[in-house]
């Protein structure tokens, strides 16, 4: 009766903080005993837990937590399992004792396998300790995943060291729950969350309703008034000029390039950045694979091109008017990427969705201050472009310097010209950068992001010490947008006022999987999962969200950290 009671205020409380989406409900037993193993998020995950199926669950917490004076009689009349992570041999036993009676009663037992609460936006790595509950218990493993949680009260935001205090809210944050089938006792740490992170791409695709779209986001996140006026000027113009055009090609520089992009996506254009240091033939090969309707260009630029038969629009004839509407689009509207692969040009295609959906998961990662200046020194025809220099920086007021050159040299000087903070790049700018004779690099530096691979470790760790500045690694394709990324260690105090620290990163990782992607490694001989093999990836919508084989061999380690090996 106590524990009915109890279950109903944990579930009034659970649904008065969350708007909950279930997906998969059907997969939890209705009477035998169980292991739920869910990703921890917030200190009310056990009410998300319960709002998310209708068992009664026992929860194993943490000894200090249940031993408290206040707290110990009501925990223990709802019949929680106590642990102490640093006990001794006997303490063990009666809490493996305790798993096996309660889930031998035909109990489930949840365990928040990550041990403690992500600081960084990340989920970590499974702690293996539940490996053995289920052996000895005979019990199968639920696989639960809880997303978007982040950011409700309780919760630990990226960049912040203290918990987000509760607030009234009229309207209920958004979560997702999805239970995966049964998983075997037999399942190790690495293969449940390997089991959860899959949940998690899935989950993700929820945080985006049909009206969330680029142009959705642009009206409600864009703060700047002169940004706002400036962009809807320019699509009022163009919208007059491309009324019946499905296809542009942009090939220009800077800020030019950055409103443009801007104003055909609010069109809903397609979308083709060409590079500015690209030939002739190249240009025309991506015009021509592309199925461009006509290049937006200046007077200046074209004299650098050979166009063959294709409308042009010179930006200098622009004429702006103030007058324009927003209205809703669908996700039907792209931006393509190209890139010459031994001698043949190859286009890789993203919608709209792809991309709001791997610039919201970059940004539950990686938090700039009011103060950073960041600059993206990327080629324009790759997705990452798209991202870091036009729409992460629009969407979130990031101060962004927007200039266009991936040249060593001069991006050294904008560095120090400019009070550069962050350098956003790929592996070659970063030599060209790290092989200049005499480099000085302006102490206002503080990171450089990579993201397509790992920087030798001797190299990194003398650029670290030379110029004192942060290198932090992450990995995406040609075909992928940012799927993984390193971001700095993060230290302070825990709830007790002991220090603490969590571990972000690690020499020759490309870091831990970004929230709403997910790798996995198939064995080379057998085609099975392994913690070391070849690479696939899938998230964000890219592909349907199936499975999408790479060229890369990698492993990952039990802290969820992923390196590729040659």
């Amino acid at each position: 009766m106590f524990e009915s009671f109890i279950k109903i205020i944990f579930k009034l409380i659970g649904r008065s903080l969350y708007k909950t989406e279930i997906i998969g409900k059907e997969n939890v037993p209705e009477k035998d005993g169980a292991l739920l193993i869910s990703n921890h998020n917030s200190f009310f995950d056990s009410f998300i837990v319960i709002i998310g199926q209708n068992r009664k669950v026992r929860f194993v917490i943490y000894k200090d937590i249940m031993e408290h004076f206040l707290l110990k009689a009501f925990l223990r009349k709802l019949r929680m399992i106590p642990l102490n992570p640093v006990g001794r041999k006997d303490d063990m036993v009666k809490f493996y004792k305790a798993c096996k009676t309660e889930i031998g009663r035909g109990e489930i037992v949840c365990i928040f396998a990550e041990g403690e609460m992500p600081r960084g936006g990340f989920m970590l790595g499974f702690k293996k300790g539940f490996e053995k509950i289920a052996n000895i218990t005979n019990a199968s493993i639920i696989p639960f995943n809880v997303d978007n949680a982040l950011g409700s009260p309780f919760t630990f935001k990226t960049g912040q060291k203290e918990l987000i205090k509760f607030k009234f809210r009229p309207k209920r944050r958004k979560i997702t729950i999805n239970i995966g089938e049964l998983m075997p006792k037999t399942s190790t740490a690495f293969e449940v969350r390997q089991k959860v992170k899959e949940l998690e791409t899935v989950s993700f695709l929820y945080r985006l309703k049909d009206h969330h779209t680029l142009k959705f986001y642009f009206k409600k996140f864009v703060k700047n008034r002169e940004t706002i006026k400036r962009i809807l000027s320019l699509t009022n113009f163009l919208s007059k000029e491309t009324k019946n055009i499905t296809t542009v090609a942009i090939y220009l520089e800077s800020d030019d390039n950055i409103n443009a992009n801007l104003a055909y996506a609010l069109l809903d254009k397609t979308i083709i950045n060409l590079n500015l240091s690209d030939t002739s033939k190249q240009i025309n090969d991506a015009l021509r694979i592309c199925n461009a309707d006509f290049i937006i260009t200046t007077k200046a630029l074209e004299k650098n091109l050979q166009l063959s038969n294709i409308n042009i629009i010179y930006f200098e004839n622009i004429q702006i008017n103030n007058k324009y509407s927003i209205k809703r689009n669908s996700f039907t509207k792209k931006s393509i990427a190209y890139k010459t692969i031994n001698n043949k040009l190859e286009t890789f295609t993203f919608s709209h969705e792809n991309i709001l959906l791997n610039i919201i998961s970059i940004n539950q990662v990686l938090k700039f201050k009011e103060n950073e200046i960041i600059y993206t020194a990327l080629p324009q025809n790759s997705i990452n472009y798209v991202i870091f220099k036009i729409w992460y920086p629009v969407l979130y007021g990031i101060n962004s310097y927007c200039a266009t050159t991936i040249n060593a040299d001069k991006i050294v000087e904008i560095i120090h010209n400019k009070n550069i903070t962050g350098l956003i790049c790929n592996c070659k700018i970063f030599n060209e950068i790290v092989n200049i004779k005499n480099l000085d690099i302006n102490n206002s530096l503080r990171r450089i992001f990579i993201v397509d691979g790992n920087i030798p470790v001797d190299i990194k760790k003398q650029f670290e010490d030379n110029y004192k500045v942060e290198i932090l690694e992450g990995c995406g394709t040609d075909y992928f947008p940012l799927i993984s990324l390193s971001t700095s260690n993060i230290k302070g105090k825990d709830l007790a006022g002991k220090p603490f620290s969590q571990k972000c990163k690690k020499d020759e990782s490309i870091g831990r999987t970004l929230p709403g992607a997910t790798i996995k490694m198939l064995n080379n001989n057998s085609d099975t999962l392994s913690e070391k093999g070849k690479l696939f990836i899938k998230g964000f919508g890219i592909n349907n969200n199936q499975w999408r084989e790479t060229e890369l061999q990698g492993y990952v380690d039990s802290q969820g950290f992923v390196s590729i090996v040659d």
